[in-house]
């Protein structure tokens, strides 16, 4: 097959991970289109490429993109005119932005308590144990726990977000994600796959400006049988995305409130790890619902689809 086919689907990494993050999820995820007779080819987002010969771009691993987030908004702006990316592109800034959890609160969606301190701003930090964390980041990066006594250090970690621009978030540490873990839930075309359960992800006196490894970042991930009180949380917070019906793939993570009640933590729609080989099958759902997308938004008819396993296009309409 020539993999530079403008049927190819391209499923987007970064040109680099290093610091423990391979990414072994999309080798699979390419190989299971494959099988199914869908020319794949994996691309890091940086690399100058001629976009248009895919007819399809899903996000993958594009891990370093929060070192230039501005050069990756520029990139997805570019591409967005000659394919189409899923998660679409209107989702994905959505979701580089965490004050999307303000959105989720004001819809009613428990989420995680937040506070945001815009640059120039000074910091209220609460009196028992708390996170800082900016509103754009990924892997836990730029993220400490404090203690209350810790206010000087946490003011430094402030400062130094708004230094580069960021605006920050404080939100309290609950506390049961050192009993409980953390969930989360991995849903293809707003269909529930999968979830897993982690071990708590920050540990005291960790340094905030850190990339960690993956196996830090997800600690000891096992799978798990999500709750129908977590489930629904899961959906309603999906369903209040801008632009859900076109989501592809989408990661919940959720932890318990004080009271015991499941809460939002974050919704992964860009760059999530999606935890495929702790599920059965996981794998080839997920390149089932690409393949689904390409039906549903008709960028191929039935006859485009076997012309994409034959590797050649349909023919040219004449008709006016």
């Amino acid at each position: 097959m020539d993999p530079m086919s403008p049927a190819t689907v391209a499923l987007v990494t970064a040109p680099h991970t290093g610091q423990g993050w391979s990414d072994w999820e999309t080798p699979l995820v390419q190989k299971a289109l494959e099988l199914e007779g869908i020319t794949a080819q994996i691309v890091p987002w940086q690399k100058a490429a001629d976009w248009s010969s895919y007819r399809v771009v899903v996000m993958r691993s594009p891990w370093d993109l929060y070192e230039d987030i501005h050069r990756f908004k520029a990139w997805l702006q570019q591409i967005e005119g000659v394919t189409t990316t899923f998660n679409p592109s209107t989702v994905l800034r959505w979701n580089l932005d965490k004050r999307y959890l303000k959105e989720l609160a004001s819809a009613g969606i428990p989420v995680v308590p937040t506070s945001y301190v815009a640059c120039g701003e000074a910091p209220r930090f609460p009196q028992e144990e708390f996170v800082v964390k900016p509103v754009t980041s990924g892997g836990a990066l730029d993220t400490a726990r404090y203690q209350p006594h810790e206010n000087d250090r946490a003011g430094h970690h402030v400062e130094s977000l708004h230094q580069r621009g960021q605006t920050a978030m404080i939100q309290p540490y609950l506390a049961d994600v050192d009993r409980s873990g953390e969930r989360a839930l991995v849903f293809f075309n707003n269909r529930f796959s999968h979830a897993i359960r982690k071990e708590a992800v920050l540990r005291r006196g960790d340094a905030a400006n850190v990339m960690r490894p993956v196996s830090e970042v997800h600690p000891d991930p096992k799978p798990y049988e999500p709750t129908s009180e977590e489930l629904s949380l899961a959906k309603s917070a999906l369903a209040l995305v801008p632009n859900s019906k076109e989501l592809l793939y989408a990661r919940v993570d959720l932890a318990n409130s004080s009271t015991g009640a499941p809460v939002i933590m974050e919704l992964e729609l860009t760059d999530p790890v999606l935890f495929l080989a702790l599920s059965n099958g996981a794998t080839q759902r997920f390149a089932k619902a690409i393949i689904q997308r390409l039906e549903q938004r008709q960028l191929t008819d039935a006859s485009a689809i076997n012309a994409l396993r034959q590797n050649r296009l349909p023919p040219v309409s004449t008709c006016v």
